[in-house]
């Protein structure tokens, strides 16, 4: 724009537009929209320049000459700095020579002490070459031992939060194997405790059916049988097949009896139901007319 000749511009959008909005030309024709005097006015728009593009372009070029200032100044700056540092190498590297040559005349000097003493300088310098490699070894190790304590350190963090975790676990399965232990001594107390009613039971009402003197009696397998108390010890009875169908019935019977009795008081660990279904082939066909009146 500015090689254009558009900056800077003789008028301002900001100009023209102001004349449109007040609908009055400079030259004080009205201006009204759509008529040529509004047209040539709006004209005007696409040749106007931007105050902001202005403002905006003198800033620029303002920072383009000051770096372009700051540019020559710098490079000049550099090739005085990099003549000093030349000059710097170049004092370095005779003095170097200079030394080397003072050494070397020093090592092969009439004077022994002052041979002796170059000598020794010569092993410090060796030695101290040797304690800054030594000391490059050993600060990597110690940098590699500080890598590896803090690693220890994690896992050590790591280790106790595992620990804390495994010691709630253990509690856990302690606790679950107690609860375990008591359930299994309930159960078993439970167990026990309904085999001896279901015996006790059983006997009353087999002695309600049976006429004999014998008794029922309940193993811990529940296997039913039958005993007599001869000379005060019981022994085992032989029954007829009606008597082990009145066993049966009795056994059968006493089961729902205690069942029931049981799920009423809440005893039962389970669903509470205390209907049993039962199929049986003519339970009463192998008793003789006695017990079947019984």
């Amino acid at each position: 724009m500015h090689e254009r000749g558009e900056l800077p511009a003789d008028i301002k959008q900001t100009f023209v537009l102001g004349l449109l909005e007040r609908r009055k030309c400079i030259c004080g024709a009205d201006l009204h929209d759509g008529s040529p005097n509004y047209e040539q006015v709006s004209a005007w728009l696409e040749k106007a320049g931007l105050a902001d593009v202005e403002t905006a372009t003198l800033k620029l070029e303002r920072f383009v000459d000051e770096v372009e200032k700051q540019a020559t100044d710098f490079w000049q700056g550099i090739d005085t700095k990099q003549l000093s540092i030349n000059q710097l190498k170049t004092a370095i590297s005779r003095l170097e020579l200079e030394l080397e040559t003072i050494s070397e005349q020093l090592r092969k000097g009439p004077i022994e002490d002052i041979r002796l003493m170059q000598t020794r300088l010569d092993e410090i310098d060796r030695r101290v070459e040797d304690l800054t490699l030594e000391k490059g070894k050993k600060l990597q190790k110690w940098t590699d031992y500080q890598g590896q304590i803090e690693n220890l350190q994690k896992q050590i963090k790591s280790s106790k939060q595992n620990e804390g975790k495994q010691k709630l676990a253990q509690k856990r399965i302690d606790a679950a194997q107690q609860a375990i232990d008591l359930l299994s001594e309930l159960k078993t107390n439970r167990n026990e405790l309904f085999r001896k009613q279901l015996e006790s039971r059983i006997c009353e009402i087999f002695s309600q059916i049976s006429f004999k003197a014998q008794t029922p009696r309940l193993s811990e397998k529940y296997e039913l049988s039958l005993v007599e108390t001869v000379a005060g010890q019981e022994v085992q009875s032989g029954a007829s097949t009606g008597e082990n169908q009145i066993l049966s019935l009795s056994f059968i019977g006493s089961i729902i009896d205690l069942v029931r009795e049981w799920s009423k008081s809440g005893l039962v660990m389970g669903s509470d139901s205390s209907t049993f279904p039962m199929v049986m082939d003519s339970p009463f066909g192998s008793l003789d007319e006695i017990y079947r009146s019984l």
